[in-house]
């Protein structure tokens, strides 16, 4: 599941929940990006679009290298790369209810995503 900076979203682009986001792995703070970075912590991102809200959780790694400057991906795997926020999801994007989906693809609708991580 990815949260993009960019403005647009092609047709391979099936797992990107959002456009034009504010953040990337990069711009997180060093405090979020120390605490991803705690292995074994727990990672909860939340997503809110009119009204709704969604859960998906995951863990942080060591791993994590935070440095992509146009991505969040939240992954149910364990792979890792400049994007990567969370490993181990509970969830994909084909997971997210029917009704976020729709909320989501109307561009006149704001999604706010919050992370929140346990160490």
């Amino acid at each position: 599941m990815e949260v993009t900076t960019e403005d647009y979203v092609t047709l391979k682009g099936d797992c990107i929940i959002a456009v034009r986001a504010d953040k990337s792995a990069f711009t997180l703070s060093e405090e979020v990006k120390e605490a991803l970075r705690t292995e074994g912590s727990t990672v909860k991102a939340i997503i809110e679009v009119g009204g709704l809200r969604e859960e998906v959780i995951g863990r942080g790694s060591r791993r994590l290298l935070l440095t992509s400057t146009t991505s969040l991906v939240f992954r149910r795997s364990y792979y890792v790369d400049p994007r990567t926020v969370m490993i181990g999801a509970d969830k994909a994007a084909v997971h997210l209810s029917r009704n976020i989906v729709k909320l989501l693809k109307d561009p006149l609708n704001t999604v706010t995503i919050i992370l929140e991580v346990e160490v």
